[in-house]
């Protein structure tokens, strides 16, 4: 019989040394200054071609992939690249979201390849997915908007959103900092959420409990994390509303956001049917692909 690989938790409790790959897509001008130094230092090791590719692609093709004004070269970019790749090859993933897919896809490989590295020389190596957030920007020290940058959004049970401000301006603090303007993601929100394109100039106090807990989830989207939490998302919502708000998080489940949840609501499980995971005392005891409540 082949023993069982460690679990990730074994792994991370018994290893000497952990390494952590952390995407810093803010850094990118450093990281092209370094590289443009770097090439410069190498430069009679290069063919004159090599030279001139190299160049051009620290020089032109980084600062086009991720300079972002305001949110609106985002979308000129993209319609750029779409419309000269009609006529020949040309990359055309540069949207805001795209560019964090490629960013997060390039650490895997960085990461890869370093394992690849390890094991060469004799050291034994173990992938983990996934991470601890918080506690890596604490280590690292940095700013706390940049939580939202790791790609994960969170809606509380209690909803937690502003009374006294309307809906755009609680859809609004969710955005990053550093990133685009709501208002050119707005009409892509209300795809997913028509029931808030009228409400939208509504003070958040006095809208009904769905769809207070419409703009908690509107809110953590805005920034199309690649994790979406929900603690208790149908909590305290009769259950009309709450078939309503599980279809809403399929929904977003299907433009490729992870939606993991927490409920003790037996009816939404068995009907959703979805993956189900049971903890006790931290530990996983059930996970099934098409679960219900037991």
């Amino acid at each position: 019989m082949t023993p069982r690989p460690p679990s990730t938790t074994t792994v991370a409790r018994t290893a000497k040394q952990i390494v952590v790959t952390v995407v810093r897509k803010d850094l990118w001008r450093d990281r092209a200054k370094d590289n443009i130094k770097f090439q410069e230092s190498n430069k009679e090791s290069m063919s004159d071609r090599e030279y001139r590719l190299v160049m051009k692609y620290y020089k032109t093709a980084i600062p086009l992939a991720y300079k972002n004004f305001l949110g609106i070269s985002s979308y000129i970019k993209y319609l750029y690249a779409w419309f000269i790749g009609l006529f020949r090859v040309m990359y055309r993933q540069l949207r805001t979201s795209d560019m964090r897919i490629v960013a997060h896809k390039t650490a895997g490989l960085a990461s890869q390849n370093f394992m690849i590295s390890m094991a060469a020389i004799g050291y034994d190596t173990c992938p983990m997915e996934g991470f601890d957030s918080k506690r890596v920007k604490q280590i690292l020290n940095l700013p706390i908007h940049e939580i939202a940058n790791a790609g994960i959004g969170y809606v509380s049970e209690n909803r937690d959103i502003f009374p006294d401000l309307t809906v755009f301006e609680n859809l609004e603090l969710g955005k990053k900092n550093n990133d685009s303007k709501i208002k050119w993601d707005i009409e892509e929100l209300f795809d997913l959420f028509p029931n808030l394109k009228n409400r939208i100039d509504v003070l958040g106090g006095v809208l009904s409990g769905g769809e207070q807990q419409r703009v908690s989830i509107a809110r953590a989207f805005v920034n199309r994390p690649l994790i979406l939490l929900a603690d208790e998302p149908t909590g305290n919502l009769d259950p009309g509303t709450s078939v309503e708000i599980m279809r809403l998080l399929e929904r977003i489940n299907e433009t490729g956001t992870s939606v993991v949840m927490a409920t003790h609501d037996r009816s939404i499980v068995d009907t959703m049917r979805r993956r189900v995971i049971e903890l006790h005392n931290g530990e996983i005891i059930r996970d099934q692909a098409r679960g219900v409540y037991e």
